[in-house]
């Protein structure tokens, strides 16, 4: 998936480019260490290390959305992920076969999602959480999941439940609290919709 095929946010503050681009290190060097979300320093900039490796090796994509100032509003870093079977939401609902031999299923994993504290107060942060679950819902989506899946920080649950979310069988891992989103719904609301228009 390019850029260019890249749709943009539904909700955003009017001087932030609605469509993302891809994280480089070009990027990086020019305006992710003037990011501040409102993390720890040391937490972010362990995070930085670990975002240029995780995409050198191809193990996880990120997406920045920049205000026209040039500046970092908002990034998601996402990587294929998976939880086990027995841990699954859905696991009563899937057929004999699937628990059998299926160990896992397919997730996204949304890593590190943050905004800018410039764009406090101007849901920002939720509508860059509503586009990745249409992003990855829509039928045009070239990686096979279910769901997504994140760890919260236990005062930003609330924010989480409220986009959808819902805690995960399994919780609080080192403190943090496994969440999912399930994309099924959104998915066959795209589809029938889509249906309708032809």
């Amino acid at each position: 998936m390019t850029a260019r095929s890249l749709p943009g946010l539904d909700v955003c503050p009017a001087n932030i480019s609605p469509i993302p681009k891809f994280f480089d290190s070009t990027i990086h060097n020019r305006i992710i260490r003037k990011f501040d979300c409102g993390y720890s320093e040391a937490l972010f900039h362990r995070f930085l290390a670990q975002v240029g490796t995780l995409q050198k090796g191809l193990f996880a994509k990120t997406l920045i959305w920049t205000a026209t100032t040039g500046d970092l509003a908002a990034y998601a870093c996402l990587y294929n992920a998976s939880i086990p079977i027995k841990e699954s939401p859905i696991v009563e609902s899937l057929p004999a076969w699937t628990r059998k031999d299926q160990l896992e299923i397919p997730c996204v994993k949304l890593w590190m999602v943050a905004r800018s504290v410039k764009y406090a107060k101007q849901n920002l942060g939720a509508s860059v959480i509503q586009y990745l679950t249409m992003l990855f819902a829509s039928d045009s989506n070239r990686t096979g999941c279910r769901f997504l899946i994140l760890d919260s920080l236990e005062s930003r649950v609330t924010f989480y439940e409220s986009l959808g979310f819902k805690r995960l069988k399994a919780t609080k891992t080192s403190g943090l609290v496994s969440m999912y989103f399930d994309l099924l719904p959104i998915h066959k609301q795209i589809i029938a919709a889509k249906k309708v228009k032809s």
